[in-house]
């Protein structure tokens, strides 16, 4: 019998699906045997190359079980928008496929599972559905469980975005409107629609900042109440910034300090921007600080929201499953 999973991506042309695809083909600890990837036929680009092997990138029918692509398929990854998850995810489901929902999108009220936090394995026996956080939720959740035991009452987070957070069309749009402001030209401003280049957009779709609320609140067991989150998208084109301040009683920050360091997290006095940290799994902490106003601390974080809060997790909980000989 041959070993290893069959893995399908779909939405293998965006950002998170071309990352993943990248980052499995490289996971020792998640033995695929075979990789298909697939996208929507108006998203198809040129096939893909991992690590010098060529991929294929299929177009996925509307409905996804009518060529028998899936028939052999262990696990789907979905790097789909909300609405295309939603629709694709029961009918995985429903043929015994485990079902990796890429920003929670499809069953809202499901546990979120983070590789060093809890992947729900008593949940996903049962559903063989994998929720996945987006990426925010992700990054402050890894970053505020490290205190959890220090008497936390909640936090409040300032997220800035690049436009890859919006996927390939607010990347290409931001470039065109970049060129745009350079040659006097009029530029399209259908992703966002008042512009960003040079610019900052406070706008955000429909509920956005409720669903990273409401996510980091279910991780913790706490009333969303407690989380304030305000997100916005600013004129870089990746990357994530995030200045946060937790709630808590007596902090200490030397105690803080090593806390972080002990837990892998990276920690300076002189913060890095996202751009440092592309490509990079790791989360940087900078101008880590008591609260003006007596409210806990502050701190600034600079992460890849694509690779370290997305990514990795993906493939971190799956090989926790395989190492549990759940999967």
């Amino acid at each position: 019998m041959s070993v290893g999973y069959i893995v399908a991506i779909i939405g293998a042309t965006g950002f998170v699906g071309k990352e993943l695809a990248t980052v499995l083909h490289r996971e020792a600890r998640f033995p695929i045997r075979l990789l298909k990837l697939f996208a929507s036929a108006k998203r198809l680009r040129e096939d893909i190359y991992l690590d010098h092997e060529h991929f294929v990138v299929n177009a996925l029918p509307k409905n996804p079980l009518e060529k028998a692509q899936f028939e052999e398929v262990d696990i789907v990854f979905l790097a789909t928008p909300k609405e295309e998850s939603r629709r694709l995810a029961p009918i995985f489901l429903e043929e015994g496929i485990v079902v990796v929902d890429i920003g929670g999108w499809v069953y809202e009220g499901a546990p979120n599972s983070i590789a060093d936090i809890s992947v729900h394995e008593e949940f996903f026996e049962d559903e063989r559905y994998i929720s996945i956080p987006v990426s925010p939720a992700c990054i402050l959740s890894r970053v505020i469980w490290r205190l959890r035991d220090q008497g936390i009452y909640g936090a409040r987070a300032q997220i800035s975005v690049g436009a890859s957070y919006y996927g390939r069309k607010a990347v290409e749009e931001l470039s065109s409107q970049v060129a745009a402001v350079f040659n006097y030209q009029d530029a399209p401003r259908v992703v966002f629609p008042h512009g960003l280049a040079f610019d900052l957009a406070p706008w955000v779709r429909d509920n956005e900042e409720e669903h990273i609320q409401h996510q980091v609140a279910q991780i913790f067991g706490m009333e969303p109440s407690r989380f304030d989150i305000s997100l916005c998208c600013t004129s870089m084109f990746s990357g994530m910034g995030i200045q946060l301040q937790i709630v808590m009683k007596d902090p200490d920050i030397d105690e803080i300090r090593s806390r972080f360091e002990a837990e892998g997290l990276q920690i300076s006095d002189q913060p890095h921007g996202p751009k440092a940290m592309m490509g990079n799994s790791a989360l940087h902490i900078g101008k880590l600080r008591l609260d003006a106003l007596g409210e806990g601390v502050q701190m600034w974080i600079s992460a890849d929201g694509i690779r370290a809060g997305i990514v990795d997790n993906c493939g971190s909980v799956i090989a926790s499953l395989i190492d549990k000989e759940l999967l």
